[in-house]
């Protein structure tokens, strides 16, 4: 895997871009907890060269103050294909790069073969908005996450005394909060992102209560990594 940074409209967006593998280019969308190089990439990047790039304001990604709404994000995500001269590839996108995929193929259609949706916030929509995740009871989060709410992992969240989330997961969330809310409040249109960057903090005395829920998490999400390496778990289009 190697990584390199990309200046989009003449430096106006310097964006990270992890790549790896072999064979034809496909795009990966991260979701809210940023990007690193799993094991679901690296299963992807046996068949293709998957390419995926950090979201403005994830990482050393930057140009969240050329964002004001999700369509600016949209045309960044162009206007970063043909910097790197990608076209008719397919295009995976998770979590809230799964909103962001959706957005982009119903956009520019000719640009992707295929469209692999998991676990998406799904398209934006003001009269129907996307489940809050950050808001809601543990019960209703469990439900929202989880098509099995009797299962191990939705069993974990649903009577978590707090948010569950993997410590390391949540010391890299912390470390990055104050980008992650810049460009969440700008891609969603300004949405005040101070109480995001508060809960945040907040959920520090929480975390310990994590360490079995997380457990489950990790054994959750590797089973996903092998249903979706093998074509199952998610939305084809």
């Amino acid at each position: 895997m190697n990584e390199r940074s990309i200046s989009v409209r003449n430096g106006r967006f310097e964006v990270d871009v992890l790549e790896g593998g072999s064979g034809d280019p496909l795009l990966f969308l991260h979701g809210v907890f940023g990007l690193e190089w799993t094991p679901l990439l690296e299963r992807l990047s046996l068949g293709h060269t998957v390419v995926a790039p950090r979201t403005p304001g994830f990482g050393e990604s930057t140009g969240t103050e050329n964002l004001d709404d999700i369509h600016d994000l949209v045309f960044f995500y162009l206007d970063l294909l043909d910097e790197l001269d990608l076209s008719h590839l397919p295009l995976v996108g998770h979590s809230l790069g799964g909103m962001f995929a959706a957005e982009l193929a119903a956009t520019q259609p000719e640009r992707f073969s295929h469209v692999a949706l998991a676990s998406p916030f799904g398209l934006w929509d003001n009269a129907d908005p996307v489940t809050d995740l950050f808001t809601i009871s543990l019960p209703d989060l469990a439900k929202a996450m989880y098509a099995n709410e009797k299962s191990e992992a939705a069993v974990a969240v649903a009577t978590a005394i707090g948010v569950v989330i993997g410590r390391r997961v949540y010391e890299d969330l912390v470390e990055s909060a104050e980008g992650f809310g810049e460009a969440l409040g700008a891609i969603l249109g300004g949405i005040v992102v101070l109480v995001f960057i508060v809960l945040v903090i907040m959920a520090v005395g929480l975390i310990i209560a994590s360490g079995i829920a997380g457990a489950c998490f990790a054994r959750q999400l590797r089973l996903r990594s092998e249903d979706i390496s093998r074509g199952r778990g998610f939305a084809i289009a």
